[in-house]
């Protein structure tokens, strides 16, 4: 508007031009004035002399114009912040000693940068070329912080157990009273003498494998009261057909671990077990007792079948108690269901009596078989097409000895061994 007064006002000179012109002038300009002193933003073309903190128009707090891109005090210094801003590198944080300092950000803002503490819980970084905190390292080593906490090391390195694991297993020739004697591996075990000693899948432990004591059968022979012959799911991945579970009476017997310390001497156990090659990796499966073929009818044992998220891999010798209290005559079926797929891995008839072929003791003592009458396991829709029992099924021989577990391929070619004389005899007994 200003600008086409003034080009109005030039063209036309004449005495009426000049006198209706003039007010019109007049008025813009006073509207700029006041425009620029209402709006400190305006740029520079617009900004009137002197209009500064210090005429007192807007600015900051040193009186320098804040509109000005390099605006100086005190004879040079930036106004901005840096180094020289009061409070700049001091400490700062909630640690103690704090771990952060005052920096400038992007805004020239005073902001505290803090790191906190490193994992070894100091300030400062962490040297991890020894490995990262909690690590297995060395020979049974883990990774910890030094003296300062400024570094990672590998302490603790001892050599490995009889089983090959960094655990301690107690009770190995202890020379104490209250101890007995368990192991080497391979070594015979119980009171009835049919089992032998084996290393668990974790080798942190022994388990006397098939072992007893004089049962509820009236002598040494195995007693088992049920059975079941679980089915094959998810394509073999976790347990595949011919895994029999067994509902037996190991008889009282310190080694079995069916002494005072139990009220019962009813256990379950996966004889023979023929695992899949992910059989391990499962997070937390357990083992069911059910009336239907859902587990939520029914009770878990324990322990768990495999809970990798508790370092807990499947094991051929381990045991499920079965305790007093518990009816099995209720119960219709064994199940195993793994709470991380939340689906059912294995299920199986529950059967009074053992099968048609009852695996031999572990220590070469025979069992005599006990053929069952028909076989209802056939009768169960839900239960394995093959039963290991049958002697004329598609299933590896579980009738000799050492029959503990059957070695299951895997994807790589290699295969998946939780159990059976030749792991212990090759892997777990040092030369």
């Amino acid at each position: 508007m200003f600008f086409l007064v003034v080009i109005a006002y030039r063209n036309d000179r004449s005495a009426m031009a000049r006198l209706l012109l003039r007010p019109a002038l007049g008025l813009t300009l006073a509207a700029l004035i006041a425009l620029a002193t209402a709006c400190p933003d305006l740029p520079e073309v617009f900004r009137l002399a002197g209009s500064s903190a210090a005429d007192g128009g807007p600015g900051d707090a040193q009186g320098v114009d804040r509109l000005q891109p390099d605006a100086v005090v005190d004879g040079g210094v930036d106004a901005g912040c840096g180094p020289g801003t009061p409070g700049y590198g001091e400490p700062c944080g909630e640690d103690i000693p704090p771990c952060g300092v005052y920096v400038c950000d992007m805004s020239d803002q005073l902001i505290c940068y803090d790191p906190g503490q490193n994992a070894c819980g100091v300030c400062g970084e962490l040297d991890e070329s020894a490995g990262k905190l909690g690590e297995d390292c060395g020979t049974c080593g883990v990774v910890t912080c030094n003296v300062d906490g400024t570094a990672t090391i590998c302490s603790g390195e001892h050599p490995r157990n009889v089983c090959g694991g960094c655990g301690a297993i107690a009770a190995i020739d202890a020379g104490s009273p209250d101890a007995y004697h368990r192991g080497p591996p391979g070594a015979v075990c119980s009171s009835c003498g049919t089992g032998r000693w084996r290393c668990t899948a974790d080798q942190n432990d022994l388990a006397c494998y098939r072992g007893r004591g004089v049962t509820s059968c009236g002598d040494c022979q195995r007693c088992v009261l049920y059975h079941a012959a679980m089915d094959q799911r998810h394509g073999g991945a976790f347990v595949r057909a011919g895994t029999m579970a067994l509902v037996e009476d190991t008889g009282t017997d310190v080694d079995v671990g069916s002494d005072a310390t139990r009220d019962t001497t009813r256990s379950l156990s996966f004889d023979p077990l023929l695992a899949g090659p992910a059989a391990s990796g499962l997070a937390q499966a357990e083992v069911w007792l059910s009336p239907t073929n859902s587990p939520y009818a029914g009770i878990p044992l324990t322990p768990y079948f495999s809970a990798s998220l508790l370092g807990e891999p499947a094991d051929v010798v381990r045991r499920y108690v079965v305790n007093s209290w518990i009816d099995l005559e209720y119960y219709s079926y064994v199940i195993i269901y793994d709470w991380f797929f939340e689906d059912i891995i294995s299920l199986g008839l529950l059967v009074a009596g053992p099968p048609a072929v009852v695996p031999e003791n572990d220590a070469g003592v025979g069992d005599a078989a006990r053929p069952d009458a028909a076989n209802p396991d056939a009768e169960n829709p839900d239960a394995a097409p093959t039963d290991s029992a049958s002697p004329d099924a598609a299933q590896p021989d579980t009738s000799s000895g050492d029959a503990g577990i059957e070695d299951v391929p895997s994807g790589d070619g290699a295969s998946t061994d939780l159990g059976g004389e030749d792991r212990v005899e090759d892997s777990a007994v040092p030369d």
